[in-house]
């Protein structure tokens, strides 16, 4: 069994943020082994009540991304990490990011399944001071 150096002091993350879809199957299990609160960031008019709403350009035209006003009630500390299956020119893991700072937290990182090594070049300067990690890089 191979031992994994943390990147951060697991004791200062509050929350795992998942972003749809794919998101979904991998984030709540990492919540779950840290024991912290899983929040879902959905497409637009998915979820229920009041919601923040971020709007941002993909590749192949706009779209909406909403989280909860109320998704971090009762949750201390301020850090989160957000997952995704794939990074690929990352517009929506900025749009997910920008949702979540705007209602006072930090993202520490995000962490996908995939990434794309051809698109470091302009994610370099896209994602400014977010770091990131993938597991796997797609050629």
């Amino acid at each position: 069994m191979s031992h994994i150096k943390a990147t951060h002091d697991l004791s200062t993350i509050s929350s795992i943020v998942c972003i749809e879809s794919r998101g979904f199957f991998f984030a709540p299990i990492l919540a779950s082994r840290l024991n912290l609160p899983c929040i879902p960031v959905r497409k637009k008019g998915k979820l229920p009540g009041e919601v923040l709403t971020v709007s941002y350009d993909k590749e192949y035209g706009p779209d909406v991304l909403e989280i909860k006003k109320d998704a971090f009630e009762g949750v201390e500390g301020k850090k989160v990490l957000l997952v995704d299956d794939l990074l690929g020119k990352g517009g929506t893991v900025l749009a997910a990011k920008e949702l979540v700072e705007g209602m006072g937290k930090e993202v520490i990182e995000a962490i996908f399944i995939f990434d794309i090594p051809a698109y470091y070049g302009a994610l370099k300067e896209k994602m400014g001071s977010l770091k990131w990690y993938a597991m796997v890089q797609l050629e």
